[in-house]
This record gives structure tokens, sequence and C-alpha cells, in this order.
């Protein structure tokens, strides 16, 4: 993600002392120039609705590493939800937690996708569209890497739990590459990472299976 795949090419500083060197062809920027950083609204709990028909509203407790959470769910009512359609998702957008952003498993950004929709975005939540010649599969990658961390670790505040907001997001240097090198580091990462993400799901549907078994064991006991 920021020598990209020649091991020959030639280094310049980055001018960033965590980020060293980088292709001197390449360029850097802050992340709120290259890309929309979009924090949730606060939907007031007394609002929540318990039908069926009402939309989804991602919270923090929703966006694990890598993936959606729907396993505790709050709603808004579909008939008021059109007038907050600036926080509504969709599929592709980025969404990044920012109360305790980093966990053992990593970063807590995730991708939406096609099950996730239709949802709207809450608070102390960010949603981030890549724009200006980056593109979103290359911005997911870099943010769930380790040089996002490196940014923010200096600059949490909280003690008991601590967070970031959309302008320190938008403040981390961005690396970027030509578009057709964005293309080419996507495409080997994900082939590197494909045997490793097949088995992560495998063992996700093996933990699903057994929740499902344990709610079935206990209510025949």
């Amino acid at each position: 993600m920021t020598r990209g795949l020649d091991p020959d090419v030639r280094l310049k500083p980055s001018g960033v002392e965590w980020l060293g060197d980088i292709p001197e062809h390449w360029s850097t920027a802050r992340l709120g120039r290259r890309a929309t950083i979009t924090p949730g609204f606060a939907f007031k709990s007394e609002g929540f609705t318990d039908s069926e028909l009402g939309v989804r509203l991602l919270r923090g407790i929703n966006v694990a590493p890598g993936r959606i959470r729907w396993d505790s769910t709050a709603k808004w009512p579909a008939d008021e939800a059109g007038i907050h359609d600036r926080f509504r998702l969709e599929v592709g957008d980025l969404v990044l937690g920012m109360d305790r952003p980093f966990i053992g498993g990593g970063t807590r950004i995730a991708r939406i996708c096609g099950e996730d929709i239709p949802a709207l975005l809450v608070q102390r939540v960010s949603r981030i569209r890549a724009r200006d010649g980056v593109l979103q599969d290359y911005l997911e990658l870099v943010l769930a890497g380790s040089q996002l961390q490196h940014h923010l670790a200096p600059v949490f505040t909280g003690i008991s739990v601590p967070h970031v907001s959309p302008q320190q997001i938008g403040e981390f240097t961005l690396v970027v590459p030509p578009i057709a090198e964005q293309q080419e580091i996507v495409r080997s990462i994900r082939e590197a990472l494909a045997g490793v993400t097949r088995a992560r799901e495998r063992a996700r549907d093996e933990i699903d299976l057994l929740r499902e078994y344990r709610i079935r064991l206990t209510s025949d006991v």
C-alpha cells in the first residue's frame, strides 16, 4: 500500500515520519481532499420503532472490522426516513466507527453491501466515499491497514472510550498512486488474501450455526 508492486521503483521522502519513503511518481494528499467524510445524524432513541417496515439505523455497535453486524438493531419509522436522505447509505460506502475505532480484530471499518440497505447513518459513525482520482476499493484497503492507526493513535480523545472526529480522520495522509496502479494493488492484495478470506467466511458460518443451535437447544430445555 505504500511502496507498490515494483521492487526497483525509485523512492522519495513522503514527508511523513511514520510513512517513510514512497515511489517517486506517487503523490500524497489529505484524506479530506480525496474523499467525502460524512458523520451520522443524532437520531433520538425515543423515535425508534419496532415495526418490521422501519429502516435500520447503522450505529457504532454494528460496525466490526471488515463487516457489518446486525445482531443489535434499531429502526427508524419508514415514513420519516425521507427527511434524512443525506444520511442514507448506499452499496459500496465505507463506514468507520469513531468510538474505539481500533480493537483486537483490527480497524472498525466496513463496506456496505446489498444486504445492509436500506439503512441510515447514526452519530459517531462516519461514511467515507472516495473521489478525485482515488478508487473506493483502494481506499478501503488503505483505511483497513495500519497506516490509519499510526495517524490516529496520537490524537485520540476520551479516557474510557477513545474516539476521533471526522476532522481528524480527514487529516490522514493518503498515498495516491496512479489509477492503474491502484487497480493492480487491489487485485494483488485480494488474490493474496483469497484463502484467508474463504477460511474466515467458513468460520463465521460455523459460528452462526452454533449460535442457532445454542438458541434451539436452550428453547428445547
